[in-house]
């Protein structure tokens, strides 16, 4: 009975994935209002599920979107899967014959895995989450990946991988995210030994929202701390596990902009070691990308750098040097300014600028209101605070890199 129920599942995602790609659906409360007596309700919400999954993946995962016999389960769990772009960030800091994807979901890192590894392993215990991936990756031809389906937690222990990889459920029962780390299914620092005990090496994938220093406090033999940002938005946190591993980790902040991929790396005792210098803003603004800003490197990269903060809590940097190669964007300071209008409109006459606020009472949106200005522009105005926390204005134009 049960694999009649599952076979069912399946019919109806295959028949569903038939008709969001055949027909241009547009407003899902629209089609479901027109199709309600074409369809049963399950059909029409697998269907509409259909169609946010091809939507989605036509943006985080290109090397997918194509296939029009991939199926998709009837909980998307796309948000927390894994983009194209971190994937193959991740495959650069693995390497051997095996990985064991204890934590399975979507399938989305096996794929990229199976690209680099000789054998993997997709372990997941939904039957029918289990049953799509194995549809999808074999309309992928990916021809050496096994599926299993125990609990993460229980995964047998008479097979060895050379790399495990786990990305814990976080969202509780009531489909709401979790922030804390014990809040994770499964719990990472309770099962830690049994991890072990299938791979000398692991990978873990956090929320880009968790604290990092708290999760080493909570995880041992943490070798690498990784922060993933695309486009200036942090993505991924992941945790890199060698067996009796216990020196200091590396923090390792990865941007991938559109040219480039931007690396930074230092590690929290470097960090804490140093003292910050404040100087009035220069000739050139500096602002440290995403993951840096998540990483907390604020010390470190502008004695890595030779720059000079602003002020302590702005975390905006300057220097009358140019820097090619720095981690994050740069800017040209033409005007600094009082915070009032007449002051500023001497310099944006368009009433068009880029408006961001660090350490300042007023929200972007408030001051854009007050302004009577609009978004966007070759403009970028930074309201912030001096040294000596007096409120002021950059007034700045965006220094295009070379590379």
């Amino acid at each position: 009975m049960e694999s009649e129920g599952l076979q069912t599942k399946l019919d109806i995602a295959t028949f569903a994935a038939s008709i969001a790609n055949k027909e241009n659906i547009g407003n899902a409360t629209d089609f479901a209002l027109k199709n309600s007596k074409k369809f049963t309700p399950e059909v029409l919400k697998a269907i509409l599920n259909h169609q946010k999954f091809n939507e989605t993946i036509a943006a985080k995962i290109p090397d997918w979107a194509e296939n029009i016999s991939l199926i998709c389960p009837e909980r998307i769990s796309l948000e927390q899967a894994s983009s194209k772009i971190t994937a193959e960030i991740k495959n650069k800091y693995l390497s051997g014959n095996s990985i064991l994807d204890i934590t399975g979901g979507l399938g989305v890192d096996s794929f990229y895995f199976s690209k680099i590894f000789q054998n993997v392993v997709h372990n997941e215990p939904s039957a029918f989450l289990s049953a799509v991936v194995q549809h999808n990756l074999k309309a992928l031809n990916c021809e050496n990946i096994v599926f299993t389906q125990y609990l993460a937690e229980e995964y047998p222990l008479n097979q060895h991988f050379d790399w495990l990889f786990i990305d814990p459920d976080r969202r509780n029962t009531e489909n709401k995210k979790q922030v804390l780390l014990s809040d994770c299914k499964p719990d990472i620092a309770q099962h830690q030994s049994h991890w072990f005990s299938l791979a000398p090496s692991i990978m873990i994938k956090l929320s880009p929202m968790l604290d990092i220093k708290a999760c080493l406090e909570s995880i041992q033999h943490v070798k690498n701390v990784l922060i993933i940002s695309e486009k200036n938005e942090v993505k991924e946190l992941l945790l890199i596990l060698e067996k009796d591993y216990l020196k200091e980790p590396k923090i390792v902040c990865l941007n991938k902009t559109e040219k480039v991929l931007e690396k930074y790396e230092f590690v929290f005792s470097e960090e804490q070691s140093l003292l910050p210098t404040y100087l009035d803003p220069q000739k050139y603004i500096y602002v440290p990308n995403a993951s840096i800003m998540k990483a907390g490197a604020f010390k470190s990269i502008q004695n890595n750098y030779n720059l000079e903060k602003i002020a302590p809590n702005s975390h905006i940097y300057s220097s009358n040097a140019i820097i090619d190669n720095f981690p994050g964007r740069t800017f040209e300071l033409i005007a600094t300014e009082k915070p009032d209008k007449k002051s500023l409109e001497k310099h944006i006459l368009g009433k068009q600028a880029n408006i961001a606020c660090r350490n300042y009472p007023t929200k972007p949106e408030q001051i854009k209101k007050e302004l009577g200005w609009k978004d966007g522009g070759d403009w970028y105005v930074f309201f912030t605070e001096n040294q000596k926390k007096k409120k002021i204005v950059l007034i700045c134009r965006k220094i295009q890199k070379n590379i």
